[in-house]
């Protein structure tokens, strides 16, 4: 059987100790494989019973039923949002609406599993009707399910009917799914972890959300770096390799085909993420875009051409860019940012590194194994400032051993172009001095990138200018997400991806 996925609310519940009748597990009343049409009616007609048992079951709550529209959906999904979807799960009614989701999405799926199996005792007709009838149940299960702690759009928006408060008629649903033959679609249709700013509509191409995106993680953060760091590590075991035994002579580095190693790695996977937005179906618009209201957005393209349009849930991952020290400004090429650090010309003979947090270190590690002297730079006590000091001492130690030289509370007052390069001038507690580089990188973090966003019109929270947000990603502005850098969260992919 298919995995049955129900969203965060039905975690949040079992956790809150809600218990569910589970009963129809077993027993002379479980559920089963359907064996004949009948039984696939039967079935059809069950689960379309428990979903209207779910609407009569959800009285107690602000909730709208199969055929009220409009406001009453979206403040009860303002309430929800309120009261930062804290449900009374010491009321029945709770426990009773899941134990009917619950059931129901159980049946629906049993019997959609089973269908295909006695697919010749019924009509192709009877066999699409009976099929429609149950994924579009299942869809509105799983809706009930999600809603119960925050707001989605209704699947018949997402299939293109109506808007996103707007509940069409069944039968016209059922229609749409039929004649545009998406049966299959409708399989993938899961609406998952909305409240974690995201609505999964998979296949169906048609996604109530408009995100205003960056892209550093694949273009200019993790991965080329970590391309990069593979071929300078595999230089140095080269080099090092007459410790094992092995004579390879004198080994000379290309950088820029390491650099080009790197691009393609980079463009590889962007490509695979442009393939699954385009099988997914998932519209790309390229241009500036500007929030001018509540779910409204818009764009202007290259031509300087403007486009507006509107979404119920608005996600911005806008990303960062490098932060610049007051005084030290990057030029693009004696002074560089990580930008320029993925594509040197040429390999610097020496390198000062201002900053030793993960840019800062990953930098010093390549640029050393490549043959540059590098000179890491730290106002804090010690490197890599938020990892434990033990983490610290232990990158500290394997550094020094392979020749980097490191200042730890120590601060850069002062840069100077000189003809071979950068005079930086350093301040700590043994006194002012100053050394000679050929090249200097910025690696002090990051800032957002929350210019011109519109973000002041509509009264947007900031946190040390980043977007303020909550555990579920949510601004202080309903229906409006912040994910990723712009939103102070950890800088990385996998976070990034998990909101």
């Amino acid at each position: 059987m298919k995995k049955i996925i129900l969203g965060a609310a039905l975690c949040g519940l079992l956790a809150a100790g809600c218990s569910l009748d589970k009963s129809y597990l077993n027993g002379p009343n479980a559920l089963t494989f359907p064996a004949s049409k009948a039984e696939v009616e039967a079935g059809v007609f069950a689960a379309y019973k428990g979903l209207t048992l779910i609407d009569a079951s959800s009285t107690p709550f602000p909730r709208i039923q199969d055929n009220d529209i409009g406001a009453s959906r979206l403040n009860a999904a303002n309430y929800n949002y309120q009261q930062q979807s804290k449900l009374p799960t010491d009321n029945a009614w709770v426990e009773k609406v899941y134990n009917n989701i619950y059931k129901t999405a159980a049946r629906a799926n049993l019997v959609l599993d089973g269908i295909d199996k006695v697919r010749d005792l019924m009509s192709e007709q009877e066999y699409n009707m009976y099929k429609a009838e149950l994924l579009l149940t299942r869809a509105y299960v799983y809706e009930w399910g999600c809603q119960l702690y925050g707001d989605i759009p209704y699947i018949d928006h997402v299939l293109g009917l109506g808007d996103s408060y707007t509940r069409t008629p069944r039968a016209e649903v059922i229609d749409k799914i039929l004649n545009e033959d998406l049966k299959d679609e409708m399989l993938d249709f899961l609406p998952l972890r909305h409240n974690k700013a995201t609505y999964g509509s998979t296949r169906l191409g048609r996604v109530g959300a408009y995100g205003l995106k960056a892209r550093i993680c694949l273009n200019w953060g993790c991965i080329p770096t970590k391309a990069l760091l593979h071929g300078a590590e595999v230089a140095h075991t080269i080099t090092h390799a007459s410790q094992l035994g092995i004579s390879v002579g004198e080994v000379n580095v290309d950088l820029q085909k390491l650099v080009q190693f790197s691009r393609t790695v980079s463009q590889q996977l962007t490509a695979g993420v442009a393939y699954l937005l385009k099988k997914n179906g998932v519209r790309v618009i390229d241009g500036t875009a500007r929030l001018r209201g509540k779910g409204q957005i818009t764009v202007e393209d290259a031509r300087g051409e403007a486009r507006d349009y509107r979404a119920d849930h608005v996600i911005l991952a806008t990303g960062a860019r490098p932060r610049a020290l007051p005084g030290i400004a990057p030029d693009g090429e004696h002074i560089w940012t990580y930008f320029e650090a993925l594509r040197p010309k040429l390999l610097p003979k020496s390198l000062l590194i201002i900053g030793s947090g993960a840019i800062g270190v990953e930098f010093a590690s390549l640029d050393n194994d490549l043959g540059c002297k590098v000179t890491l730079v730290e106002l804090a006590s010690q490197i890599l400032p938020v990892e434990d000091a033990e983490v610290s001492a232990a990158v500290r130690k394997s550094f020094e051993k392979r020749g980097i030289q490191i200042h730890t509370q120590t601060l850069v007052t002062q840069v100077q172009l000189t003809d071979i390069g950068v005079r930086c001038t350093l301040n700590n507690t043994g006194g002012e001095y100053s050394q000679d580089v050929e090249r200097v990188l910025l690696a002090v973090g990051v800032q957002p990138n929350i210019e011109d966003l519109g973000l002041e019109a509509l009264g947007v929270e900031l946190d040390r200018g980043f977007i303020k947000t909550d555990a579920a990603c949510r601004t202080n502005v309903f229906g409006l997400y912040a994910i990723g850098d712009v939103a102070r969260r950890a800088w990385r992919t996998r976070p990034a991806t998990k909101a």
